[in-house]
């Protein structure tokens, strides 16, 4: 049976796993390259504000949050991870406003996130 072309191995295959090493042109999320990333994904920002805001560093995760934010790309889990960012810096009104629009967008968003979302929009809105 012949394989469709697409998956048909070269001649010259040894036919032995690929290789781990990211590309050469991969740079690291935290590099001074990240600045020229295309942000025209619409999860790039958002993923680097997240592992950002989980590494600590808040004040730089921001920016990547308000950046996925501007791109006109309404999700719950976006607006989450923004809340939680804005949370972590102190800014309580908009966390409070971000967590609930994240709510209101889905509230099912997460199995995991959404509840954790509402008792962190509840604890905000005790203060």
């Amino acid at each position: 049976m012949r394989r469709p072309p697409s998956i048909r191995r070269s001649p010259t295959s040894s036919g032995g796993s690929r290789s781990r090493q990211p590309p050469s042109t991969w740079t690291p999320p935290c590099s001074p390259r990240t600045t020229a990333i295309p942000w025209r994904r619409r999860g790039t920002a958002d993923a680097l504000a997240w592992a950002l805001h989980k590494a600590g560093r808040n004040d730089e995760a921001i920016v990547y949050g308000d950046r996925a934010a501007a791109l006109g790309w309404r999700s719950a889990a976006l607006a989450y991870h923004r809340g939680m960012i804005l949370a972590a810096l102190g800014r309580t009104d908009a966390a409070a406003a971000a967590l609930t629009d994240a709510l209101r967008t889905n509230p099912y968003f997460s199995p995991l996130r959404a509840p954790g979302a509402q008792r962190a929009l509840d604890s905000l809105i005790s203060r």
